[in-house]
């Protein structure tokens, strides 16, 4: 079974949007909770909030 979503919590946020690009091009949907959301999506990245 393959894996659609997942959720991301790091504590060291110093790389978070390479680690959610690679993520997302192996084709799971990123759903974010807290502040960084807009910070990635500023950076081109698809993430859903919650």
């Amino acid at each position: 079974m393959r894996m659609k979503r997942g959720v991301i919590s790091v504590c060291d946020k110093r790389n978070v949007v390479g680690l959610v690009k690679e993520v997302r091009e192996v084709g799971v949907e990123v759903i974010w909770r807290g502040g960084r959301k807009k910070v990635v999506q500023e950076k081109g990245v698809d993430v859903m909030g919650i």
